[in-house]
């Protein structure tokens, strides 16, 4: 970890009641570790992490979750969710008032965006989706959205997946559906050809073994 985002990440603890021996505890935990790289008989030179938590470990998924866990309270007039690092804002408003709400999601994009910078926890804009949920005639009625993040623009999507589930904007699951049939059906097709060559072989190889037996 850096210097800021250690400061960052032991306040955090603090606030949560961690007393001074246990922050030294996870100070000696994060803190003069290093790495090397191994191909084959060839070792490379010790290098110090300088970020993150070490990877495999017990403690690393939990460090993290207390690392972003005040991220939820970032946005003052959307709710969020996240799980992990997958970080969504949800708005519900009436038609009349789109352009409020676009005003309002936008601000919310940019205080998240503040404060991933201060977290040193870069966003990327590219990986970010905006999905305009409703019935088709009022999505319709509704203008394309000017939505900013890190100076780019994010365009709506007509479909977005969300922890492996397929959304569109009627939440029909039409699209999950199909998807889901085709992914059966393409592992069906490939379990079929295997079987059949199972067979195949089986079938040769113990009618050889018949034909020898009666010769």
């Amino acid at each position: 970890m850096t210097v800021l985002t250690t400061i960052f990440f032991y306040i955090k603890l603090f606030s949560l009641g961690i007393s001074h021996h246990s922050l030294e505890w996870f100070k000696s935990y994060l803190t003069n570790r290093y790495q090397r790289v191994r191909i084959q008989d060839e070792v490379s030179n010790l290098s110090e992490l300088r970020h993150g938590v070490p990877q495999g470990s017990i403690l690393g998924p939990l460090l993290f979750t207390i690392y972003v866990n005040d991220l939820l309270s970032v946005p003052v007039y959307c709710k969020s969710a996240c799980y992990v690092g997958d970080c969504k804002l949800y708005l519900s408003f009436p038609k009349l008032n789109f352009d409020d709400a676009i005003q309002d999601l936008n601000e919310g994009l940019d205080r998240i965006s503040r404060w991933c910078c201060q977290n040193s926890l870069p966003i990327n804009p590219d990986k970010t989706k905006v999905l305009l949920v409703g019935v088709p005639q009022l999505l319709r009625q509704l203008p394309v959205p000017s939505i900013m993040l890190n100076g780019k623009e994010i365009a709506p999507v007509t479909m977005a997946k969300k922890l492996g589930i397929f959304v569109d904007q009627s939440l029909t699951y039409n699209e999950h559906i199909n998807k889901t049939v085709s992914k059966c059906m393409y592992l069906y097709i490939i379990y079929s050809n295997f079987l059949l060559l199972a067979i195949a072989n089986c079938y040769r190889f113990f009618g050889n073994i018949f034909q020898f037996i009666f010769l």
